[in-house]
């Protein structure tokens, strides 16, 4: 069945591919058109059902996130709410989600050079009093330089509260 997003746009994003979309959310990667660069687009779907208060807090917490600024952290690029759609804007990360690298054995010196990026992304996060809700193997993509980038911070709670 083909997603009716595809093809469609959100303010300045042509919506290009599905990358992963559940009953509650969906991420595509999208077009940005007035920078010319491909961006991940995290929408949350019926977003249009929630409250003022919801709707306010995914703004909020989206602000907070585009101030987040460490090199093992996508970078949230902009959002909004238009047309009944939430969205965040991400930085795009061409390379390999984590969990394709777990299938098979990895030498200890590998994980220490993945997890020790990560915890200082973390702690920074962290100390920035934001939390990732939603940390696992698909959501840290090695970058084409082998560095792990912690992506897709979660912003389950507007839903959970709904």
């Amino acid at each position: 069945m083909r997603d009716p997003l595809i093809g469609t746009r959100i303010n300045r994003y042509e919506i290009r591919e599905s990358v992963h979309k559940s009953d509650l959310i969906g991420i595509y990667k999208a077009y940005d058109t007035k920078l010319e660069r491909y961006v991940l687009i995290k929408t949350i779907i019926h977003s249009s059902d929630y409250s003022k208060e919801a709707v306010d807090f995914f703004l909020a917490e989206s602000k907070s996130l585009a101030k987040l600024a460490h090199p093992n952290i996508a970078k949230a690029l902009d959002f909004g709410y238009e047309n009944g759609n939430l969205y965040l804007i991400s930085e795009y990360i061409p390379g390999n989600p984590l969990s394709d690298l777990m299938n098979h054995p990895m030498p200890w010196q590998n994980a220490i050079n993945i997890l020790i990026p990560l915890t200082n992304a973390l702690v920074y996060a962290h100390s920035r009093g934001i939390i990732h809700r939603d940390l696992k193997p698909d959501n840290i993509i090695i970058n084409t330089d082998d560095q792990p980038i912690l992506s897709d911070f979660s912003l389950m709670r507007i839903i959970e509260e709904e």
